[in-house]
């Protein structure tokens, strides 16, 4: 691999309303020393007063913290220095004692050398809880098998390259379905049907195999039905799935969908909104995943926070659970299908 000069944790989600990290070591090899300690952390956002970013890395039981119901798209980032370029392959992670609830369950690694365009070296989804005081590490050996090849970053149209996003008419443009950023940023219609449109650049043909979209903000308006073509010259579209009357589902939540057959590799992907749960108008989604591989689909999960009184569960027929907690805090799954 190769030496960058900042490296981040960017967290998808925790199974609370706020991101922490008791401890974050990057090492340069498999089970070796961590070398943060001279360089300079930020973070998305910060809680308050002595849950600042440099906590995540001082080696103590201070934490870091995000700002209060920001557990969406938070990240936490070290800045080695000018000339003091580090080649990341493992980060450790640890939990704080009694929150271990608020790790990050699913994250990526990500580095840069301009602070401004961001790649992913490794990524990780579905982690099993951590404990009080877990320390866990992730390298190669552990990264997750189904890798997203759309870009998270987008901070306009055609930045950063060689990515390009164009639609329809929107209301919200649509890169915010490529910027990793479901409070602040989302691609809205204005009018349907509508589309969003990847380009991946010149050489950069990717074979799609499975994708996840998370669901509008607004109930009426997230979608419920759509399509997905591929094409290599932006002319000629061949379809690769379509799906329709979507059972409702609730905001920012992610449904997962495989590809019946796919054998062929595509520079631009096109995503059409064809139906949405209620609004005439209006309709969009928060963000969208492609991925090399397919998702596995045999195992459901369930995700709460503390203090809620039901569950929401997304299972293999896409059908969405609402059941209450018992009260030792179980909740009563059926899977159809």
């Amino acid at each position: 691999m190769a030496a960058h000069r900042y490296w981040r944790i960017f967290s998808y989600w925790v199974d609370e309303a706020i991101v922490q990290i008791a401890e974050c070591e990057l090492r340069e090899s498999e089970g070796g020393a961590d070398v943060t300690g001279s360089g300079t952390a930020s973070a998305s956002s910060e809680y308050g007063a002595g849950y600042e970013a440099n906590k995540g890395f001082d080696n103590t039981v201070a934490v870091w913290a995000s700002a209060n119901n920001s557990y969406l798209n938070q990240w936490l980032k070290y800045d080695f220095g000018v000339g003091q370029e580090k080649d990341i392959v493992e980060v450790a992670i640890a939990a704080q004692s009694g929150l271990p609830k608020r790790t990050s369950t699913e994250f990526e690694l990500q580095y840069s050398d301009d602070n401004t365009n961001w790649t992913k070296l490794y990524e990780y989804r579905e982690i099993p809880p951590f404990t009080d005081g877990n320390l866990r590490v992730f390298n190669s050996s552990n990264v997750s098998s189904s890798l997203d090849f759309a870009p998270h970053q987008m901070t306009s149209a055609n930045t950063p390259s060689p990515y390009i996003i164009s639609s329809s008419t929107s209301f919200y443009v649509a890169w915010q379905a490529f910027n990793g950023r479901n409070s602040d940023g989302n691609w809205l219609l204005n009018g349907f049907p509508g589309y969003v449109k990847l380009d991946l650049g010149s050489g950069n043909e990717k074979n799609l195999k499975s994708y996840s979209i998370i669901s509008y903000g607004e109930y009426n308006r997230v979608a419920t039905g759509w399509t997905i073509h591929g094409s290599n010259d932006d002319n000629q579209w061949d379809l690769l799935d379509t799906q329709t009357s979507q059972t409702p589902w609730n905001t920012l939540i992610r449904r997962d969908y495989n590809l019946s057959s796919t054998s062929q590799s595509y520079r631009y992907y096109k995503i059409t909104i064809t139906a949405s749960q209620g609004d005439g108008t209006y309709v969009g989604m928060e963000e969208i995943f492609l991925y090399y591989e397919p998702v596995d689909h045999s195992v459901i999960t369930l995700k709460y926070r503390t203090g809620a009184t039901s569950a929401l569960c997304e299972a293999a027929t896409y059908q969405e659970y609402i059941e209450p907690f018992d009260s030792e805090g179980f909740v009563q799954l059926r899977v159809e299908g």
